[in-house]
C-alpha cells in the first residue's frame, strides 16, 4: 500500500500538491493526539505546513532563476515524501474507522482536470 500512495503523489500536479497537503494537515491537525500516540508529534505537522507555504510561494513566483527552480524541486519532493508518511500513518490509525480512513487516502483526495472526484491530474 506504501508504494501505492507515493505512485499517487509522483503524478499530481504542483498546484494539486499543495491543495492535498493543506487538506491532508488539517485532518492531521484535528487527530493530532492519534498520530502523537503513533510517533508522528505537532512538530511534524508544523513543519510539514510551513514547506507547504514556502513552496506555495515559490510556486507564484514569476521569474524562476534556476536556484529557486532547483529549490522548488527539493521542497516538493520533501512534501511528497511527508505527505505520504501523513496518510500511510493514517490509514493504519483509522483502518477499523471508514470516515476517517477515508481522509487519508489520496485517490479520493484528487480530482481530475474537470475538477470531478477522480483520478489524479498528471504532472
Amino acid at each position: 500500500m506504501k508504494s501505492h500512495g507515493k505512485l499517487l503523489l509522483s503524478r499530481v500536479h504542483r498546484s494539486e500538491l499543495v491543495r492535498l497537503c493543506n487538506e491532508t494537515l488539517i485532518c492531521a491537525a484535528r487527530d493530532l493526539a492519534e498520530f502523537t500516540k503513533n510517533g508522528l508529534n505537532a512538530s511534524f505537522i508544523v513543519a510539514l505546513a510551513h514547506k507547504c507555504e514556502h513552496y506555495e510561494t515559490l510556486m507564484d513566483q514569476q521569474t524562476t532563476p534556476i536556484q529557486t527552480q532547483k529549490e522548488s524541486s527539493l521542497v516538493e519532493e520533501e512534501i511528497r515524501q511527508s505527505l505520504d508518511r501523513i496518510c500511510e500513518l493514517g490509514r493504519r490509525i483509522w483502518s477499523k474507522h471508514p470516515s476517517k480512513y477515508k481522509d487519508y487516502v489520496l485517490a479520493q483526495k484528487s480530482t481530475n482536470s474537470f475538477g470531478e472526484p477522480g483520478a489524479p491530474r498528471v504532472a
